[in-house]
């Protein structure tokens, strides 16, 4: 081998090296969720295991992940309406509230201290953001970019999509209140 030779192979190994340790220091996430197929099996399941569910407004969301609920609706638990709730994010990829004003359905529990963190997989979700995990109403990915589509067809897939897990986010309420309601019977 020629002097050129063995450089060309030595810049070779080192840009290999530079590409597999850029992979290593890359953070991956994945989810240990398991996908809700039979989701009115889930969600009576998670009436039942969940101490508190209730639908809340978002009146604020500050720096360091904590959060505050107004209660409008409370399904299942102890608190007045109109009580305020705080929360905070384990972790920035946490579910959670993004923007003020927003409604939520929360499935959760209280902390010794009277917060709540809403669980990364479950059934809460928001009005703005209607998709529960595994949610087969979910928006596509994007297609790779020499099939791209206009903007405004992947805009009307995201409103149909997202009008579909509104009436099944409106359903899903409508059955908290019924259920709600055989408890108090029992």
């Amino acid at each position: 081998m020629s002097k050129r030779d063995n450089q060309v192979l030595l810049q070779a190994r080192i840009c290999l090296m530079l590409i597999f340790s850029s992979l290593l220091m890359t953070p991956s996430f994945a989810s240990d969720c398991l996908q809700i197929k039979n989701l009115k099996k889930v969600q009576r399941e998670s009436f039942h295991e969940n101490e508190l569910i209730f639908l809340g407004k978002v009146l604020s969301i500050h720096p360091d992940g904590s959060y505050q609920f107004q209660i409008i609706e409370v399904f299942k638990g102890t608190l007045e309406d109109s009580t305020v709730v705080g929360g905070n994010f384990l972790n920035f990829y946490q579910q959670g509230p993004k923007e003020i004003e927003e409604i939520w359905l929360v499935y959760t529990s209280k902390g010794e201290d009277g917060s709540i963190t809403i669980p990364d997989c479950g059934l809460s979700r928001s009005n703005r953001y209607p998709f529960y995990f595994g949610s087969p109403h979910l928006p596509p990915p994007p297609p790779p970019l020499k099939y791209s589509i206009p903007i405004f067809e992947l805009e009307i897939i995201w409103l149909k999509r997202q009008k579909r897990a509104l009436r099944e986010l409106q359903h899903e309420i409508e059955l908290l209140r019924k259920w709600k309601i055989e408890v108090k019977d029992v």
